[in-house]
């Protein structure tokens, strides 16, 4: 009898070391993938913005090209523009975009539009 309690003690105490390891595993995995998730957060929220800005300066462009743009009309697009601009910077300076590689790789698009 005292060898089947000594088998016993020994598999649950296997078994919760086991069960220690595979929590790990799993913890780590998804952390793993957390960070991976939020790299293409951060991805689709600076792409967007980027997009939305590249529309405006393309909108703006092409206004100039027709004729069509009077001092309401740049009005309105300085608003839309800046507007944007500083969505883009809130992301920026509140952290939302931590990836420094993403944020120094547009550096020079963001000091163009601010200097318009």
């Amino acid at each position: 009898m005292v060898i089947g309690t000594d088998i016993l003690q020994l598999i649950g105490s296997i078994a919760a070391a086991g069960g220690l390891i595979f929590t790990g595993i799993t913890f780590y995995r998804n952390m793993k993938e957390q960070k991976k998730s939020n790299r293409v957060r951060e991805l689709q929220l600076l792409e967007s913005t980027y997009g939305e800005i590249a529309g405006l300066e393309k909108w703006k462009y092409e206004q100039d090209l027709s004729g069509k743009g009077n001092e309401e009309f740049y009005q309105r697009w300085f608003q839309l523009f800046f507007n944007r601009i500083e969505w883009l910077s809130f992301l920026i300076n509140h952290e939302f975009l931590e990836q420094k590689e993403l944020v120094s790789y547009f550096r020079g698009s963001y000091m163009v539009w601010y200097e318009a």
